[in-house]
């Protein structure tokens, strides 16, 4: 390719479908979309940060776009810092669980429990909201198709889930069974 093909103008849908990607992105306002890179499989763009640094975004077959390679929770504290222990990032994360409590997000009569674990190959921050009765978390015997939390259980454990997340950071490209993630672990319920 000579240097002009990667001139070309961004076209209109994949323009858009990037700005609402970085509406929703914490600090997205100060990202700007550059120019296209040419790759073979996916149709990417080259975004520019205020700061200079810059990254790739790709446009998804579904008309959406999302960043490719590593994404950082919003409290993760990014690539350069130094390694975080297991036991901080499970304190980090209990303490925001805590103040989702007060803020109303988790309901104050749930049971939050953090556990951290290190292991050969990885390490683990387990989170488990307990202190329910069985009706109160699940639906008994519901419609094929239909979700098994009640909604206040659902809304807990999203909140619980937005909460790991941000500590966390995903390199991970499933299509080609590549996972990088700084630790494992998903929010449950236990009852």
């Amino acid at each position: 390719m000579t240097d002009t093909d990667t001139r070309r103008p961004v076209p209109l849908a994949a323009f858009r479908a990037i700005r609402a990607m970085l509406v929703e992105t914490p600090g997205g306002e100060d990202w700007r979309v550059e120019r296209p890179v040419p790759t073979r499989t996916r149709e990417t763009y080259l975004l520019r940060h205020a700061s200079g640094r810059s990254r790739a975004a790709v446009l998804m077959a579904d008309g959406t776009a999302g960043f490719y390679g590593a994404r950082y929770g919003a409290r993760h504290p990014g690539p350069d810092a130094a390694y975080r222990k297991t036991a901080d990032i499970a304190k980090a994360i209990r303490a925001d669980l805590r103040e989702a409590q007060r803020d109303g997000r988790i309901p104050a009569d749930v049971t939050i429990s953090v556990r951290s674990r290190d292991y050969a190959g990885g390490r683990s921050v387990d989170v488990t909201l307990s202190g329910w009765d069985t009706d109160r978390v699940r639906v008994l015997d519901p419609a094929p198709g239909q979700p098994w939390l009640t909604p206040q259980a659902a809304a807990a454990l999203d909140a619980a889930k937005a909460v790991h997340a941000a500590h966390n950071y995903d390199n991970s490209d499933v299509s080609s069974d590549y996972f990088d993630v700084d630790f494992y672990g998903v929010p449950s319920w236990r009852f």
